[in-house]
């Protein structure tokens, strides 16, 4: 795992994601804090179609490669030579995705580095105990490739695993049409409950907090902040009680997907 920056310095982090490429760059201090300073994303959809067919398409890569070459060019500008570049699901799933990390290290130089599905909740969970202060919770990261799980015990990272229901491969793999049918959600629900239940560990832990990470999580946020009228522009911190949620998704599950970013303020 990476470890700790040089001491005031600034460091560049590059998230290559199954549905957002994202760029953050932090400053240092001597006392081993740090601040972001600047954050910069593009769509990629580099998981689209690898449902199917375990590749990373052509045009997802090209799209992929024009982000990094982008997020290298503003790290030129900016003097900023520590770079951190990873890559996540869409690229640990791909039969050619060894491939495409040769492609860009060709065409900008980065070496990236492929996390596992357990580095991936184990970053995410301590991001969570850094900036909520969780004693004791779960985490949900749904990214685009795959939903990771981690478990805080005592203030610290206790056990991480990863799922491979992200947003781009579950739309594609259960919901392929512009219709949401019940049959399709029932086969999605039966399968993310035998992946839960395939997690030991879960089990003996239902009853803590949880903390949500990624766009569907602050989609929720959005959506239930407008319905509310809530007076502050609150994202991070944000809670939502169980049943809420609940009802926020039926509403959004049972209704076509053409209509729901009109239907639905903040989605």
């Amino acid at each position: 795992m990476y470890s700790f920056a040089p001491l005031e310095r600034r460091v560049a982090i590059i998230d290559l994601g199954s549905n957002t490429a994202r760029l953050m760059i932090a400053q240092f201090t001597q006392d081993r804090v740090f601040k972001i300073t600047d954050e910069v994303s593009r769509r990629v959809r580099l998981g689209e179609g690898i449902a199917g067919g375990r590749r990373l398409r052509s045009a997802a890569r090209s799209r992929a490669l024009d982000a990094v070459r982008m997020f290298k060019s503003f790290c030129d500008a900016q003097g900023i030579d520590h770079i951190l570049p990873v890559a996540t699901a869409a690229v640990r799933d791909a039969g050619n995705g060894a491939c495409f990390l040769e492609e860009i290290a060709r065409g900008t130089g980065l070496n990236f580095r492929l996390l596992s599905g357990e580095e991936e909740a184990f970053y995410s969970t301590v991001g969570v105990i850094n900036s909520l202060g969780l004693f004791d919770g779960i985490i949900l990261d749904v990214g685009g490739g795959s939903a990771e799980i981690g478990l805080i015990l005592d203030g610290a990272f206790a056990k991480g695993a990863s799922t491979p229901f992200g947003t781009v491969r579950t739309t594609e793999t259960y919901f392929p049409g512009p219709e949401v049918t019940t049959r399709q959600t029932k086969r999605l629900d039966a399968d993310i409950d035998q992946a839960l239940e395939d997690i030991d560990w879960l089990k003996a832990h239902g009853t803590v907090p949880i903390a949500g990470v990624g766009g569907v999580v602050r989609a929720l946020v959005r959506i239930d902040r407008m319905e509310r009228k809530y007076p502050l522009g609150l994202v991070h911190g944000y809670e939502l009680k169980r049943r809420r949620v609940e009802k926020l998704t039926e509403r959004i599950a049972t209704m076509p997907v053409s209509e729901r970013s009109r239907r639905i303020p903040g989605l």
